[in-house]
């Protein structure tokens, strides 16, 4: 069955609202991907500033969904394009709330673990099919955990395609049907006295109506999305290392040129042997003898 996805631009504003039922679903999708129970999650999240950036030396990075339940920090994220950065992003968020946790050494002993959860359209981080990705920080010949300070969690949306829709009835798969099922009938028989789903369902629509936003997507207008997005992106980097090419290759020219101009007084001078310029300018001795 083809997949249609939910506004990732509206679902990120929708869970944000201050709403105890949106907050106890955030729950769920944290239990249900990390088996954490869901007891200790429900009513006890947190927000988090979204800037996860500490240090000014450091690019600030701002999250999708940061969360804060007294023991973990939460960091979902729900990544329909920029998936060939999720790797990286995640690992920043990471590293950055963890940071933020740092105002001296004696917090070392205190930091609290990091979680990140992200919501992918794609199979595109290990492209294995499998629905849910655990990584952590692990030694690489014998596979022992090197600290539980960070965890990443991968959803693969695209699962959903090998999913008999009927029997979808608890876990992550229905959490997350609303992300990929556009079919009412259906999300209709998955969430059938769902208090906290229906919260969300009706902020969604309320959201779409007052910002005429578009509520699915079909895979191939989010493929368009991602290609233009490549597009744009191999542009910059393309500009960037046009320039930066250049910009290195005049300042090695002129830098050269500088260090004969060096040269050149250099020999003028009574009792300055060739060897001696050699080590003043970094020029070879050849280059040397043919000024």
């Amino acid at each position: 069955m083809e997949l249609k996805f939910l506004n990732d631009k509206v679902i990120k504003k929708v869970l944000a609202f201050e709403n105890k039922d949106i907050r106890n679903y955030i729950a769920r999708i944290i239990a249900h991907t990390t088996n954490i129970p869901y007891e200790c999650l429900k009513d006890n999240l947190i927000p988090v500033h979204p800037e996860f950036g500490s240090n000014a030396n450091i690019v600030n990075s701002t999250g999708d969904l940061p969360f804060f339940d007294g023991n973990v920090y939460f960091g979902i994220e729900v990544n329909y394009s920029r998936s060939h950065t999720t790797k990286r992003k995640s690992l920043t968020y990471g590293y950055q709330l963890t940071l933020r946790q740092l105002a001296n050494s004696e917090n070392y002993k205190d930091l609290k673990p990091i979680t990140i959860i992200n919501i992918n359209a794609r199979d595109r981080v290990y492209g294995l099919g499998e629905f849910v990705y655990e990584t952590i920080l692990m030694e690489k010949k014998y596979h022992k955990e090197y600290t539980d300070l960070i965890k990443i969690y991968d959803i693969n949306l695209s699962y959903f395609k090998k999913v008999d829709y009927n029997r979808i009835n608890d876990g992550l798969l229905k959490d997350l049907a609303l992300f990929v099922i556009e079919d009412e009938k259906i999300l209709k028989r998955i969430y059938e006295g769902d208090r906290e789903v229906k919260m969300v369902k009706k902020n969604l629509e309320n959201f779409v109506k007052q910002f005429d936003e578009a509520f699915y997507c079909s895979e191939e207008e989010l493929q368009r999305q991602i290609d233009e997005e490549m597009k744009e992106e191999g542009y910059k980097d393309g500009f960037n290392s046009g320039f930066n090419d250049g910009f290195n290759d005049g300042f090695t020219k002129g830098s050269k040129e500088e260090k004969q101009k060096i040269a050149k007084l250099l020999l003028s001078m009574d009792g300055v042997t060739t060897e001696q310029i050699c080590q003043a300018t970094g020029l070879k001795i050849e280059e040397i003898s043919e000024l």
